[in-house]
């Protein structure tokens, strides 16, 4: 029984961990455009994504 926990818990933290990845491959390639098309460095980029996302819980 054990045994069937431990590999259903290691088949969700992987499903888990692809997921996760995916979103920060798409977030990173999109971040790598961006400073192609505009020049904005990744630090602004984070900061304004930062500043946007705290905005909405602000209201």
């Amino acid at each position: 029984m054990s045994t069937l926990w431990l590999t259903l818990s290691l088949v969700i933290v992987v499903i888990g961990a692809y997921f996760f990845y995916g979103i920060f491959a798409m977030q990173l390639g999109n971040m790598i455009r961006v400073k192609r098309e505009t020049g904005l460095t990744y630090r602004s980029q984070i900061s304004v994504s930062w500043s946007e996302f705290t905005k909405k819980f602000k209201h």
